[in-house]
């Protein structure tokens, strides 16, 4: 699929939920990312598919490996296909690729929490959280470095005064 059918595509996804979403933001921020994104040389995780909260992604030694995003509740299913678009722009302008932070740790192929981040260093979970598209999971919260609570608590923190999809 060519880049600009894509951004159509996409934005016409997300088009009756622009005012909330940004999408007018996100697709130059996609078409920027993109070009950063392409002269990285560092070997990173490769996102193979996205099944509802599940990823699938190869290592650089390509080895299989199965996550959730830690800290953040399973997305609903209303604002599902809202967050798998923006999912879908930030993964196709780092070109899949993503670095993870493992925060649990299981048995061999079974799923492992952890956080994801694109090579730029911005956090998955914080922007669906700053989108209002999921909730954090404060059971979790504990588990993940300060940083990172930190700034998913100030996220939806921002979303719940600007009442944003699932707080509106």
């Amino acid at each position: 699929m060519t880049r600009p059918l894509f951004y159509f595509c996409v934005a016409l996804l997300l088009l009756p939920f622009g005012v909330k979403l940004g999408v007018p933001t996100w697709v130059p921020l996609a078409e920027h990312l993109e070009r950063q994104f392409s002269q990285s040389s560092t070997p990173r995780d490769t996102v193979e598919r996205v099944r509802g909260e599940v990823w699938t992604l190869r290592a650089s030694d390509q080895s299989q490996q199965q996550v959730t995003l830690a800290g953040i509740m399973p997305i609903d299913s209303k604002w599902q296909a809202q967050a798998n678009g923006v999912i879908a722009i930030l993964l196709q302008s780092s070109h899949q690729q993503v670095d993870l932070t493992i925060t649990q740790a299981i048995g061999k192929g079974e799923v492992a929490r952890a956080i994801a981040q694109l090579p730029n260093g911005t956090s998955i979970q914080q922007v669906l959280v700053a989108d209002g598209l999921t909730k954090l999971d404060k059971t979790q919260l504990s588990q993940l470095p300060d940083e990172v609570r930190n700034a998913l608590q100030q996220a939806q923190t921002s979303a719940q005064q600007q009442r944003k999809n699932i707080w509106g």
